[in-house]
């Protein structure tokens, strides 16, 4: 671990459920009449946003985190297949660094919260990039899981946050649950794990990011569901210890837990 005065600390009680992005606004609310399936017109004019913007948000990612990728040569091993990325949650652009970083020239579809949806002039545009709502219940599953389905067929990335909550700079991985493993092991689909990772930058005060590859993973087809289910999650988790082990992250704030203080 990279040590350095930190800029700011954060309190947390609860690793799995403590959310520090403070977007400050109020979710919409949807039910099973959300529409995520869509007809022709609204697939091109969704090609036609993400031609135009996926280049700017480029740019904007390399000179803003000055992001990179390390271990690329492992997306050949997956080039003519759908797949999901698994990666840790560390800043309110990390839909946008692996959607326009990571093979920019696969759509990239992203699980999000209702907050991605509900800032007011932009939740449409969210969606035609890419954005898919986290179902509310178990109504709205079928059609949900449905569009991934229809992603994965089309060879398409799926961008997944099990940690599914933002702790800015984060250099640690906080842990996080196996539900969403049910999707590639339903869909028998491979996983990409992407462990975001930061380094200190010798001219701006704020670190650069590094995602690092790994080998994709497989579900284990030998397993009832519910073990293959976590034993994804597992092998995940894992893989993104490792990571932050072996290449070290720049502690760019600091986090700390108030049940050890009190």
């Amino acid at each position: 671990m990279e040590k350095t005065k930190t800029k700011k600390t954060y309190f947390y009680r609860d690793a799995l459920n403590d959310d520090f992005a403070k977007l400050q606004i109020k979710p919409i609310e949807i039910n099973e009449n959300f529409k995520y399936q869509h007809n022709k017109i609204y697939w091109f004019f969704a090609f036609a946003i993400r031609i135009i913007i996926i280049p700017i948000l480029y740019c904007v990612s390399k000179i803003i985190y000055a992001t990179s990728v390390k271990n690329k040569k492992v997306l050949k091993k997956i080039k003519n297949k759908g797949y999901f990325i698994y990666s840790n949650h560390t800043s309110a652009f990390d839909p946008i660094n692996h959607a326009c970083i990571v093979n920019p020239t696969k759509y990239s579809a992203i699980i999000a919260s209702l907050d991605s949806f509900s800032i007011k002039g932009l939740g449409g545009l969210v969606h035609l990039i890419g954005a898919i709502p986290v179902p509310q219940n178990l109504k709205m599953y079928k059609n949900f899981f449905g569009i991934l389905k229809y992603h994965i067929q089309k060879k398409r990335k799926v961008i997944v946050y099990p940690e599914a909550h933002i702790w800015p700079y984060y250099y640690d991985i906080r842990p996080f649950k196996s539900v969403s493993f049910r999707y590639p092991c339903e869909l028998d689909t491979p996983i990409l794990v992407a462990t975001t990772i930061y380094k200190k930058r010798k001219i701006l005060h704020t670190p650069k990011m590094v995602i690092i590859l790994n080998e994709p993973l497989y579900p284990n087809k030998d397993l009832p569901l519910k073990q293959q289910i976590q034993d994804l999650r597992n092998r995940t988790y894992d893989l993104m210890k490792s990571n932050v082990s072996h290449y070290g992250t720049y502690r760019y704030y600091s986090y700390e837990n108030l049940n050890k203080i009190n």
